[in-house]
């Protein structure tokens, strides 16, 4: 969960416009990687490593 984020992890922010196809074409490449993804309050997106 997004209380725990730790070291190593990614956290993404957009500055005023980016386009949705690509940030969910960047989200998406990410996850692809390993990493579950999370929208916060904050704005941010957050990628934590998928435990295994």
């Amino acid at each position: 969960m997004v209380e725990n984020i730790e070291k190593g992890n990614i956290k993404l922010t957009v500055f005023r416009v980016f386009p949705y196809k690509e940030l969910r074409k960047v989200c998406d490449t990410i996850c692809e990687l390993g990493y579950d993804c999370d929208f916060v309050d904050n704005g941010n997106i957050v990628f934590q490593k998928k435990k295994e």
